[in-house]
């Protein structure tokens, strides 16, 4: 293999990794959001359990103030019913210390099962708040993760960096320059530019080249793949 292509494949191995790892230290940012979207989530989870609770709670105080209501006016129908002479009063009376006994009843009934509701609502509460903290744990482990892998990478980045320079510099001049002028094609973003050709067929494109494109790769001259653009080479 002639060095000329030594060199530029050494050299496409420095971009494909440069673009790899600038892609990994791009995603960092929106890794770091799915992380907090998560935190954010078990919050909510979190706020709704004790938003509930409050509302049961107050829903239980509600009903004692309307039961105490409905016990004093029980105690007032009882205490004038002994002053009523008249009968038809009497009854009258009679009546409306049983529906206030009822609604008393109805009430307390109410009650116990706002009672039942909040003790339920105190557990999920108790879990979610579990949860919460769990989650927390979680997504500062998940950011002291990705920090690390960012600042690993960038150290990375920075050394390939450096190795691309100099393999830039000992790539001949007039291959460079064709090289150059293909990565910053966006049809080669993220791809190779230097392929082999094997068995007649361009290892980019998997499409068949020319006789003559086959004759002049085997001499190492500069050739294009007339399909995809790539450059050839040999892969003897």
């Amino acid at each position: 293999m002639e060095e000329w292509i030594q060199r530029l494949l050494l050299l496409q191995e420095k971009d494909l990794r440069i673009r790899t790892l600038e892609q990994q230290i791009a995603m960092v940012p929106a890794e770091k959001e799915e992380a907090g979207r998560l935190l954010e989530d078990a919050e909510r989870q979190a706020k709704a359990a004790h938003d509930e609770v409050m509302e049961k709670e107050k829903a239980v105080k509600d009903a004692e103030i309307t039961i105490q209501g409905f016990q004093e006016k029980l105690r007032s129908f009882m205490s004038k019913t002994a002053l009523i002479k008249d009968n038809d009063e009497y009854k009258a009376a009679l009546s409306q210390i049983e529906q206030a006994r009822e609604q008393i009843s109805e009430h307390e009934t109410r009650e116990l099962i706002l009672l039942e509701e909040v003790d339920e609502g105190r557990d999920r509460l108790a879990e979610a708040k579990k949860r919460l903290e769990q989650t927390r744990d979680r997504v500062r482990d998940m950011i002291a993760d990705l920090d690390t892998r960012a600042r690993n990478f960038q150290a990375l980045l920075d050394r390939l960096r450096e190795e691309r320079k100099a393999a830039f510099a000992a790539a001949p001049a007039d291959k460079r320059a064709m090289y150059e002028r293909l990565r910053q094609s966006p049809k080669f973003a993220g791809r190779a530019i230097l392929v082999p050709v094997r068995e007649g067929i361009c290892d980019g494109c998997h499409m068949r080249v020319t006789a003559q494109m086959r004759m002049d790769v085997r001499k190492s001259l500069l050739v294009r793949c007339q399909n995809c653009g790539a450059l050839l080479f040999d892969d003897v």
